[in-house]
């Protein structure tokens, strides 16, 4: 057993826990017979696809990756069993593998690091919500309290969202910048991206004043009616922290939602 452990799949794991990077943990579990590697030996694959360590290769590692990327789209653990006769290898035997999705978690990106942002950021501090915040003013996305409760990147957020690829089941985006006209021109980027659920701070009036921008654009209404603005409960307070709260209510019971579709109201 001790060769299947020699690579450090555990700090690969940090790291990839760290980035919020979802994974498949394939661990060749038991064998019989002849096998192509040891028990314990280890597979990682990373949803953006790249890989580390091995299962043994060949028939056998193509289906552990196969299996691989069906629980990291069902988030179901599985054990396969594999005659290996059977996956033309001659080593003749049988294993079992053990394919283990990680770090599905559902992430809330928030673009903008102000003043409610700092707030919902320390709000959602050990919640189930992985937390990503973006903003290019390194005074506000460089501060310690923030960066101990979320993922931070010091980038524009016009060039974070075009470049982001989102899950349609995982990936909440709230707008939260300094700017309307920002705003505006993020939402252009983000309407026609299945993102999981789309946040704008705001009031009413600013939103019946961007919809009626938008719907002149061109954008469609099914796409215009995914827009939550305004997010939360505004009975909360109009305080950073009072807002904070409701928009983290918000995004909370959105998640929760994308998790059991049934209760949604």
């Amino acid at each position: 057993m001790g060769s299947a452990l020699m690579w450090d799949w555990t700090r690969q794991l940090d790291e990839l826990a760290r980035a919020g990077t979802p994974c498949a943990l394939v661990t060749l579990a038991r064998d019989a017979g002849s096998a192509p590697a040891p028990v314990g030996a280890k597979l990682i694959l990373a949803a953006d696809g790249r890989r580390w360590g091995t299962v043994g290769g060949g028939a056998l590692e193509a289906l552990a990756l196969e299996q691989a990327q069906t629980s990291l789209q069902s988030g179901e653990t599985t054990l396969l069993r594999v005659p290996l006769a059977a996956q033309g290898q001659c080593c003749g035997g049988m294993v079992e593998l053990l394919v283990e999705p990680l770090f599905l978690a559902s992430t809330l990106h928030v673009l903008g690091a102000g003043h409610v942002a700092q707030e919902l950021a320390q709000v959602l501090r050990g919640s189930r919500l992985r937390l990503r915040v973006v903003d290019e003013r390194p005074e506000w996305v460089g501060r310690a309290e923030l960066e101990a409760a979320a993922l931070c990147h010091a980038q524009a957020p016009l060039d974070y969202v075009r470049a982001l690829q989102p899950d349609p089941r995982r990936d909440l985006l709230l707008i939260l910048t300094h700017s309307h006209e920002l705003d505006l021109e993020l939402l252009r980027v983000l309407l026609p991206k299945p993102t999981a659920w789309l946040g704008l701070i705001g009031s009413r009036n600013k939103w019946r004043s961007f919809r009626g921008t938008l719907a002149e654009e061109g954008f469609a209404a099914e796409q215009l009616d995914r827009v939550h603005c305004p997010v939360g409960d505004p009975r909360c307070g109009k305080a950073p922290r009072e807002v904070a709260i409701a928009l983290a209510q918000a995004a909370l019971v959105a998640e929760a939602r994308l998790a059991s579709p049934e209760e949604a109201a």
